[in-house]
């Protein structure tokens, strides 16, 4: 017997690991000394991994600076609104 449900249901899908095929041509090239590549910086060989996030935290951090300003501000005028 078929059950239905009305609620919503959840999709999870699967993407292409793009950074992580990045970082193994990149890795593979670096270390073969196949083009302009091998005179990298490892930093820089390395990035896909580890740039997608700090991108993210970043981005995160700056809203959230942006919110504590804005509530910053806020308070600031309320406090001088309420001070007579």
């Amino acid at each position: 017997m078929r059950q239905t449900s009305s609620a919503a249901s959840i999709v999870v899908k699967e993407t292409f690991p793009l950074w992580g095929i990045l970082f193994l041509i990149l890795f593979s090239m670096k270390v073969m000394a196949i083009g302009m590549v091998a005179n990298w910086s490892w930093w820089l060989v390395t990035a896909p991994l580890w740039a997608p996030t700090v991108l993210a935290f970043s981005v995160s951090g700056f809203f959230a600076l942006m919110m504590g300003a804005i509530a910053l501000v806020g308070l600031t005028i309320a406090w001088f609104v309420n001070r007579r």
